[in-house]
């Protein structure tokens, strides 16, 4: 658990560094790191989600993840999850809290990178892919608590509940670290990351949260297709 608690600490950091420097910047600047941002993300995504094995299991995934999540209103659960937080530290109506808080959450939860360093974790106690993930997680951190808030730093808890999870569940189910599962997960994970691009740079909303169950869906499925 310890690469799974260094990540959240990243977090951490690097959002109070992003909320200490986040007046030097100009709503100007702001907006152009915004799009620069959003189209990184996007093109992060397009390769997580190149590395899919089975097309039908991926789209079968993200659509029915996308029905599940509607029907659920995860989305609005978890932006008023982010507003309950909010509530909790500060009298001050801020809605950048929630929206930071439920995309980081859900940035930092999605990719492959969390999924198989909290595989390595759990099964042989090695942390690298999760160091690397820490030091990944927390740079962007900055430029995200730059632009939303204190309420990417509240996504540390949900980084930490998620992939401590995986890290517990992992040494039961050893059939995970298989690489065409990974694969699949990482194809998952890449259209939801590529969903929150195109969020981040405003080309499109899309409510990012109602397709979350299809990242554990594919986790339940992708067995079964390798």
């Amino acid at each position: 658990m310890w690469g799974v608690t260094v990540n959240a600490i990243a977090i951490v950091a690097g959002s109070l560094v992003g909320i200490l420097f986040k007046n030097v910047l100009s709503e100007k600047v702001s907006q152009s790191i915004q799009v620069a941002l959003g189209t990184i993300t996007i093109v992060i995504g397009i390769k997580m989600a190149l590395k899919f094995e089975n097309v039908l299991l991926v789209v079968g995934c993200v659509a029915g993840g996308g029905v599940l999540g509607t029907l659920w209103q995860l989305e609005k659960r978890i932006e008023q999850l982010g507003e309950w937080v909010r509530r909790r530290v500060s009298n001050k109506g801020d809605s950048r809290f929630a929206v930071g808080f439920s995309m980081a959450s859900i940035l930092y939860c999605v990719g492959a990178m969390a999924v198989i360093g909290s595989i390595n974790s759990g099964l042989t106690g090695d942390n690298e892919v999760l160091f690397a993930k820490a030091t990944l997680d927390g740079v962007i951190s900055i430029t995200f608590a730059a632009i939303y808030g204190i309420g990417v730093a509240f996504s540390a808890v949900s980084v930490f509940c998620y992939q401590g999870a995986i890290a517990l569940i992992a040494p039961k189910v050893p059939v995970l670290t298989h690489p065409g599962v990974i694969n699949n997960i990482s194809g998952v994970g890449g259209i939801l990351v590529m969903m929150i691009g195109l969020n981040i740079s405003g080309i499109r909303k899309i409510p990012v949260g109602d397709y979350f169950p299809a990242i554990f869906l594919v986790m339940l499925l992708a067995p079964f297709f390798a």
